[in-house]
């Protein structure tokens, strides 16, 4: 049941159903009312919603209202869109079964690098967490059922001394030039073991 108490700045509604507790604040009563009932009625009715909503739907959503707030928005979007393009996309959220991602990951793994299939598994499961956690539409995540690619082993690469031998005679010595300047920051870099 839904209660709406009056506050020093407007009314807060406050809602607990199910075991779901939400609260928010709002400017009016008719508003407060509006919130608290559309609220109840996610709560009681999420089985029918996500069973109508695709999984395209609920990466949708996570783009607009959580990849926005992080640093990395921009790449996580990027992604996200491209994950909407697929055919795992279209499944109703009601019929998201381990067996539909294990089946995505052998095809995308055939695709590129086991490091690019883990990171979109990883943005996938935390679309899922969320809808599961926060929005209410499931009640199990599937994808943590599913295996994950092996890590490549990192790399460890360095340059080998004929290849710095033929960046300095490319670059020059001069340090007025810019590209000598480069080598040298390079030399400087590798050296002392420098992050980027």
């Amino acid at each position: 049941m839904a209660s709406i108490r009056k506050t020093a700045r407007g009314y807060r509604a406050e809602i607990a159903r199910q075991g779901v507790r939400k609260s928010k604040a709002f400017s009016s009563k008719q508003a407060a009312k509006d919130w608290a009932a559309r609220q109840e009625y996610l709560i009681l009715n999420s089985d029918k919603i996500a069973a109508a909503s695709t999984f395209g739907d609920l990466l949708d959503r996570y783009g607009r209202e959580v990849s926005n707030t992080k640093r990395g928005a921009r790449w996580e979007t990027i992604r996200i869109e491209k994950l909407r393009r697929d055919e795992i996309a279209s499944v109703r959220l009601g019929d998201l079964k381990p067996a539909n991602f294990a089946a995505w990951r052998d095809k995308r793994l055939r695709e590129v690098a086991p490091a690019s299939v883990i990171r979109e598994m990883q943005l996938m499961s935390a679309a899922l967490n969320t809808a599961r956690k926060e929005w209410g539409l499931i009640s199990v995540n599937p994808l943590s059922d599913v295996r994950k690619p092996r890590k490549p082993p990192p790399r460890d690469r360095l340059p080998t001394q004929d290849e710095l031998d033929r960046l300095l005679h490319s670059a020059g010595a001069d340090l007025t030039k810019a590209t000598a300047r480069a080598f040298h920051a390079f030399l400087l870099a590798i050296e002392t073991a420098m992050r980027a």
